[in-house]
């Protein structure tokens, strides 16, 4: 098991014993995970919207966008995990990142952003396909982080933040692909 997995399984061990009682709270209003995970989609779509258009609305939806994610997992395993709801909650993840990555590269007109997001589309996808069972490293909170820090006005703080997360994807992407490469061989090894 990758180092990464095991540090985001501990976490969310941590998370799930931390607030069940919030988690048990939504079950009984009638909030199930999978609603969760459609408000912090719509609340993740909303924070793209307004990237580089109003940064107080960006930080409010993506700020919504992670707690959302958050509670969702804290629902999830106090009632029960569903086949489809980790694929819902993969899909929307990963389609929020893609998208802010598409945004970054409309808003810079640079297309080092598109092939990074095509990239960060194929992982994704075979992850997806792999029934979630191919390695892949996550960004989606890294991004939103370095886009917080995001300081309209101020040139170089821009500048290096964006790079910062076109290099990050693109390393990860690029990571993760490798390292399914690497799995589906051993696979076909085995059989």
């Amino acid at each position: 098991m990758d180092w990464h997995k095991q540090q985001m399984d501990k976490f969310r061990e941590f998370r799930s014993k931390r607030f069940s009682k919030v988690g048990k709270l939504f079950l009984k209003l009638k909030i199930s995970a999978n609603i969760m995970t459609g408000f912090s989609f719509l609340c993740g779509i909303l924070a793209v919207v307004f990237l580089f258009q109003n940064y107080g609305l960006f930080l409010l939806f993506a700020a919504l966008h992670l707690i959302g994610d958050g509670l969702d997992g804290v629902i999830a395993r106090v009632s029960k995990t569903t086949k489809f709801g980790d694929y819902f909650e993969h899909i929307c993840d990963g389609l929020i990142v893609l998208f802010i990555l598409v945004r970054i590269g409309f808003y810079t007109s640079d297309y080092l952003f598109f092939i990074v997001a095509g990239l960060y589309f194929w992982y994704q996808t075979i992850y997806f396909f792999s029934r979630c069972q191919a390695p892949a490293v996550f960004t989606r909170s890294l991004t939103l982080v370095l886009l917080a820090l995001y300081l309209p006005g101020v040139i170089s703080i821009t500048t290096n933040i964006l790079l910062i997360i076109l290099l990050v994807n693109g390393v990860v992407s690029l990571y993760s692909l490798a390292r399914q490469l690497q799995y589906f061989v051993s696979l076909s090894r085995r059989d």
